[in-house]
This record gives structure tokens, sequence and C-alpha cells, in this order.
């Protein structure tokens, strides 16, 4: 799981490059990883007040991830993009 800071999606469809950046280094870390798509996951942090934020959240997807049907989930890659 690469989870990023989120941001409102109204400054993404401002023209904001945030997402296509973080979308561009999930896939640059998935092909140097060797990770196809579907092993690894990108979600967003830091989401509050009543603004739709980037999805997947991080939290939810955690929850997910943990659940019974999820055993194989092992990992978490911290990383910090300032």
């Amino acid at each position: 799981m690469l989870s990023f800071h989120g941001i409102h999606q109204c400054y993404v469809r401002l023209t904001d490059d945030y997402l296509k950046r973080y979308e561009d280094t999930y896939r640059a870390l998935s092909t140097a990883l060797a990770f196809h798509n579907n092993k690894i996951m990108m979600t967003y942090q830091s989401r509050f007040i009543w603004e739709l934020w980037l999805t997947p959240y991080t939290d939810k997807a955690l929850k997910m991830l943990t659940s019974s049907e999820h055993q194989t989930y092992s990992r978490t890659l911290p990383w910090v993009f300032l």
C-alpha cells in the first residue's frame, strides 16, 4: 500500500497536478518493485471536514485488507513525499 496525503477533489478539478504526480510515482514504484497493479494499492489519507477528498481512503482500505478475506496482506511501505 502506498498511502499519499489527500487533498480535496475540487483542487484536482482546478488543474492541480497533485493527483497526476502521485499516480506517476505509484506507477514508477510499482514497476521498480516489480509489482503488478493488483499487488500494490494506492490510497489517500488526511481527510477532514465535509469536502470530498481523493479516494480510496487509507483507513477504509486497511480495514478491508485486514478482513478475513485478505489474509495475504503482509506489509506497509511508509513513504513521505515533500
